[in-house]
């Protein structure tokens, strides 16, 4: 009997992670399949990659009478779409720098194969943001790919993957603790290839899928019977940059428990982020170029990122020397406004006092506010002074001239004795 290998791929945006969607499970796709071709039932169903949960891979029977009789890639999958990829080839790219567009990549590979114009149908690039690792399906016309083992891309050569690398974080390991007697477990089976510190957590890169998702379902390691360590799936090696404890460069745990308190973050996503700032800006320095990339990145955003970036950038470059450090960047995208008026209407001053000389004059006002009706989309429809007259408004209430400067005791007490004011800054009623 001859077999044959289709992708699946669900129409769902796989890196929003703070909205996540409940999507088909294998068994439903494989009957599903069934429905719509009738007698023709799928061998096996199995998700791609841990990294695109969306996309599975579909084996079936000799395709031929059902390219005959049904062509059609697109069906509905209860409330979402999908597209079938029949006789498809899969392979990834790993570990990509995040300085390159997705166009540009799409261009590197049509070069590469001296393709073009080929329809959605024939390719098909996703990519995980989180990790910028991409997976690229062709079929058809697209499948001389299948027959390239690297990417030519700006005279370099990337080499394309089968899969992608299985790496495991291991939390809390001691300096002191010796990461052989962690290689030589009996639950890898020798199966480790590779490891890194990182700050008090250790990353494996293990070659063995099923010992890999063993780990990763159980989540928890017991050493000589006595310690026991948490484990979870690690969809990111932080690029090749190593950090040796006792440099410079070294996240310690007490800095992550105060970027913790500080951010939205986990302390996993802290260490993610910090290993890849180090590898794109190994001078520990970020411009606002690469700040507007990231936040685009983090937070999904492109209509409304410049705007903002224009003024948070500038809040957090205290030097004005163009450039911000590692701290200042994880603050300026995850930092959580304080729950109580008083440290909140603190806040909201410290983001408006782009100087820092201690004075928010009417210029920075009004440059906050711009950028934080721009994010609530609430200056849609205004006219383009809407913020600086809210920001006179603002003086005026308080009793201050366009001329003068406010001072932070003159804000938060003005702000506390005015309700209008508190709505207007978030500090509720």
């Amino acid at each position: 009997m001859r077999c044959t290998q289709n992708v699946v791929s669900i129409n769902h945006n796989c890196n929003n992670e703070d909205n996540p969607v409940v999507l088909p499970t294998a068994e439903e796709i494989s009957r599903r399949w069934l429905e719509i071709h009738r007698k023709e039932k799928a061998l096996a169903c199995n998700q791609l990659n841990i990294q695109f949960p969306n996309m599975y891979r579909l084996v079936s029977t000799s395709l031929d009478e059902i390219l005959v009789n049904n062509f059609n890639q697109d069906y509905k999958m209860k409330e979402h779409f999908a597209r079938i990829y029949f006789c498809a080839d899969c392979n990834f790219l790993e570990d990509l720098p995040r300085s390159v567009t997705q166009h540009q990549w799409q261009t590197a590979l049509i070069n590469t194969t001296k393709l073009s114009h080929l329809p959605s149908t024939s390719l098909y690039i996703q990519i995980n943001k989180r990790t910028n690792n991409k997976c690229i399906l062709v079929a058809d016309k697209a499948r001389k790919w299948s027959t390239v083992d690297h990417l030519n891309f700006d005279g370099k050569l990337i080499t394309k993957k089968g899969n992608l690398t299985c790496r495991l974080l291991i939390y809390r390991v001691p300096q002191t603790f010796s990461i052989q007697t962690i290689m030589k477990h009996q639950r890898f089976g020798g199966k480790i290839t590779n490891y890194k510190r990182n700050a008090d957590n250790v990353i494996l890169e293990i070659s063995d899928m099923n010992i890999f998702d063993d780990c990763v379902k159980h989540e928890a390691l017991r050493i000589d019977g006595k310690l026991m360590f948490r484990m979870e799936k690690k969809l990111s090696m932080g690029n090749k940059v190593v950090i040796k404890s006792g440099s410079s460069k070294e996240l310690t745990p007490q800095v992550i428990a105060l970027l913790k308190a500080s951010s939205n973050l986990s302390e996993n996503e802290i260490i993610d982020l910090y290993v890849v700032f180090w590898n794109d800006f190994p001078s520990g320095r970020m411009n606002k170029e690469g700040f507007i990339k990231y936040y685009e990145e983090i937070k999904d955003e492109r209509d409304r990122a410049n705007v903002l970036c224009d003024h948070v950038f500038a809040v957090f470059d205290k030097d004005h020397d163009g450039t911000i450090d590692f701290y200042e960047f994880l603050l300026a995208i995850a930092t959580r406004s304080p729950a109580d008026l008083e440290s909140h209407l603190n806040y909201v001053f410290e983001m408006c006092d782009v100087s820092g000389d201690g004075h928010m004059d009417l210029e920075e006002l009004a440059s906050f506010l711009k950028a934080s009706l721009t994010i609530a989309g609430k200056l849609e429809g205004t006219g383009n002074d809407y913020a600086r007259e809210l920001a006179i408004g603002v003086f005026n209430t308080l009793g201050i001239t366009e001329g003068n400067k406010l001072n932070k005791d003159q804000f938060i007490k003005g702000c506390k004795n005015d309700s209008n004011l508190r709505e207007l800054f978030g500090g509720g009623h």
